[in-house]
């Protein structure tokens, strides 16, 4: 994997427009860190993404888009450091009821005309739960999954089907 000044320098641009701004913003540096390890053991990095990733929720650009770059990212892991044993692969997720959907619920940002919308691009017309995200990254590290990377699993429900 490139060094994180490498990536800073080839890949900020695009991302923020600063090498600075970038190396905070994205997941690089944790995993460019945690590369050597898993080199020298072998292992996989399992990144946790948006659903939106693979069809694009209206408005919700500021959310989905910094994600899209982590994606790529992995995808780049999986590439460049397969040959080393290392998979990477990610979960996307869809709405979850637990955490800040329930807050945003609480809120009132979210309503039920909103939920009554958004249930109707799920297929299975429910929401997942953390049990639903849990099982899929644990499968992903698993030895199961030995000879997958550079994949997504979308835990959404069907969302965007």
């Amino acid at each position: 994997m490139s060094s994180t000044r490498s990536l800073s320098r080839t890949r900020a641009p695009s991302v923020t427009g600063t090498p600075s701004r970038w190396k905070r913003w994205a997941c690089s540096r944790p995993c460019t860190r945690c590369c050597p390890h898993l080199r020298e053991h072998g292992g996989s990095l399992v990144h946790l993404g948006s659903a939106g990733d693979a069809w694009f929720p209206v408005h919700d650009g500021l959310s989905v888009l910094p994600k899209a770059a982590n994606e790529a990212l992995v995808r780049g892991i999986a590439k460049e450091e397969g040959q080393h044993g290392v998979r990477a692969n990610s979960v996307l997720v869809g709405v979850i009821d637990a955490g800040m959907f329930r807050e945003l619920k609480e809120q009132g940002v979210v309503d039920a005309e909103w939920e009554d919308r958004a249930r109707a691009l799920v297929p299975m017309r429910r929401w997942g739960n953390q049990d639903d995200v849990g099982h899929a990254a644990v499968f992903l590290a698993s030895e199961q999954a030995g000879y997958i990377t550079g994949q997504q699993i979308s835990v959404s429900g069907g969302f965007g089907v």
